[in-house]
């Protein structure tokens, strides 16, 4: 659906046409006369389309009922206007809900909700919902339910636990190694910032996703196509014709990529293991699509979770760190614990007995709750005949949303919402979680984080491995720099800079209890 600003924007660049076709034709009249007629009318038919279409926004449209900003009902500018400087998008959602109820009008035809009973009627397998109208071709906004399941169904294999553990647990180790190896030469405590924990956990990454010399020259920030992924106009210059440009390097890149694993397809060599060779050669994956769909696919693969400061698994990371930094008490009751299960430290760590640590899986939970991985909502459009929800009815072709980082913070569902409580997943907490629903780090239904495995897995494994071998400090010794929002784009949160001290035990056990 076009938005009015395009539109308008489109019928102004239509009329200056007219006015160089018009000052051809009436020549006798000369250009000026000719362009200032095309322009007059132009501008009477604008203003005419523009009154009447905010006439119906504001008063007489399907959604008028539900409470907003005035000016949001009006246009996306709104919205847009208040993020560009500052890309927090839910935090403005948040606020919206705090001032307006439940249920809040944030676009012309987008309703934002906190009602848990949304979740399941919105996100799960049985909904009559499908992605909004903000598609971009790739398996993540595939509108034909039985399509993405069949495209789905070749994702979920490369990224289920086994695969990923397969080529994680070494990867870790070798870099615990070298990180171990400074610690020693520097004989003092050893400084470290956000971009330490997002090479260490991309490395397992870079052996699934592509080639491993490639991505790591592209990390290293040398390389042109990831310095085109990030700020909050890069959704703008999509939507502007010609100004796309500026995205080209990262899509060829992404699709030479591809290419050359289809090649090395054809040509009958065997799969090296990384996702792109699986998908390319899945019975059910990209080969069997269009040019187009492969393309769009492939840059869904990185974008999702290989470039520095958009990956969402060294964003968690980096934001657990800063939570327990800023706690220490926190720190010091994860590594006793890890010192209970893992009495020769480090050596001794294994996947298996790590997944079954109920603190370390309280405190990633924790940190998800209060920094969900992609803050902003998942928007979802309502079938033809609407839905009703706890009594509320929802009509039909509306864009509707449950903010993840608004209702994780709402103290309807959760006890002390904004403090990093990270017993409240354990038994430690008689009433941990009100309502069970809320709590969607991953989203749910057909439409969940196919990554979600290889997730778990590398934050428990890097988070596990990191408290055996370290203490932990902020590096100002204080708590004012650690960030209380995620930051990054308008979508998916990003990893910051904190510079925080890791001093190497000398002792396995030797740490104090919390």
């Amino acid at each position: 659906m076009l938005d009015l600003h395009h539109f308008l924007a489109r019928s102004a660049g239509a009329a200056v046409v007219c006015g160089l076709l018009l000052s051809i034709f009436h020549a006798t009249h000369g250009f000026q006369a000719a362009a200032k007629s095309v322009g007059m009318t132009a501008v009477v038919f604008d203003s005419g389309l523009l009154s009447s279409v905010l006439t119906h926004r504001l008063f007489f449209h399907r959604l008028r009922r539900f409470p907003g900003p005035f000016f949001a009902k009006a246009s996306k500018l709104w919205t847009f206007l208040r993020v560009a400087n500052k890309p927090q998008a839910h935090v403005l959602t948040m606020q919206l809900h705090q001032r307006y109820g439940d249920w809040v009008r944030i676009d012309p035809r987008e309703l934002s909700t906190t009602v848990a009973a949304a979740i399941p009627a919105i996100y799960s397998s049985g909904s009559a919902l499908i992605p909004g109208d903000d598609n971009h071709g790739s398996i993540f906004s595939v509108r034909n339910k039985e399509i993405h399941s069949d495209r789905r169904k070749a994702w979920s294999r490369p990224f289920n636990g086994a695969a990923v553990a397969s080529c994680t647990g070494w990867m870790v180790r070798r870099s615990m190694r070298e990180i171990l190896q400074d610690v020693e030469k520097s004989g003092e405590a050893y400084s470290l910032s956000a971009l330490w924990f997002t090479h260490l956990s991309f490395q397992p990454l870079f052996r699934i996703v592509l080639r491993l010399i490639t991505m790591i020259s592209i990390c290293s920030g040398t390389s042109e196509p990831r310095s085109t992924l990030h700020g909050a106009a890069l959704r703008l210059l999509i939507s502007l014709p010609g100004a796309a440009k500026a995205l080209e390097p990262f899509q060829d890149w992404c699709n030479n990529e591809l290419n050359q694993e289809i090649k090395k397809r054809e040509a009958g060599e065997k799969p090296n293991g990384s996702i792109v060779s699986r998908l390319v050669n899945d019975p059910e994956g990209l080969f069997t699509l269009t040019e187009i769909a492969r393309n769009l696919d492939s840059r869904l693969t990185v974008a999702a979770g290989s470039f520095e400061y958009s990956d969402t698994v060294a964003s968690a990371i980096v934001g657990v760190w800063c939570y327990m930094a800023a706690n220490p008490t926190i720190y010091k009751k994860l590594q006793r614990i890890l010192d209970q299960d893992f009495t020769g430290g480090d050596r001794e760590y294994s996947n298996s007995v790590g997944s079954h640590t109920p603190y370390l899986g309280g405190v990633i939970h924790e940190f998800l709750r209060l920094q969900p991985l992609i803050p902003s909502a998942l928007p979802r459009e309502t079938p033809p005949e609407g839905i009703t929800i706890e009594g509320v009815y929802v009509p039909g072709s509306t864009i509707i949303s449950v903010p993840v980082h608004a209702i994780g913070r709402d103290g309807r569902y959760y006890e002390r919402p904004f403090e990093f409580v990270a017993e409240r997943w354990t038994e430690e907490m008689p009433e941990p979680v009100r309502d069970s629903r809320v709590f969607m780090p991953f989203t749910l239904g057909p439409y969940q984080c196919a990554g979600n495995p290889r997730a778990c897995l590398e934050m428990r494994m890097v988070l596990s491995r990191v408290a055996l071998n370290f203490d932990l400090a902020l590096a100002n010794h204080g708590t004012e720099d650690v960030p209380r929002s995620p930051s990054g784009p308008l979508f998916v949160a990003g990893a910051g800079f904190v510079d925080q001290v890791f001093a190497e035990e000398e002792e396995w056990g030797n740490k104090s209890a919390a």
